[in-house]
């Protein structure tokens, strides 16, 4: 189900982490601004996103959850304290 989606709003919603697989492949657009986010997991299979919007969340490090993703051409990530 949803495999031809390609842009998800998932902003505001509380949420604590992406557990890996839980979103379609297909995506081009994720907005999950404004949650709970703690790190940037569960997203390294999201190959093919070009707009991912982490802004307002409680991510602290970067790291390599992003290291699959290479076609994101807009990243933001606004309203975090990162130290990495």
């Amino acid at each position: 189900p949803f495999t031809s989606l390609r842009t998800i709003n998932l902003s505001g919603n509380s949420i604590v982490r992406i557990a890996s697989g839980s979103l379609p492949k297909s995506l081009h657009v994720l907005d999950l601004s404004r949650n709970k986010i703690t790190a940037i997991e569960g997203l390294r299979e999201l190959c093919r996103l070009r707009v991912l919007d982490l802004s307002y969340n409680k991510i602290s490090r970067i790291g390599h959850g992003l290291a699959n993703c290479t076609l994101i051409k807009e990243l933001y990530l606004a309203g975090n304290k990162i130290s990495d």
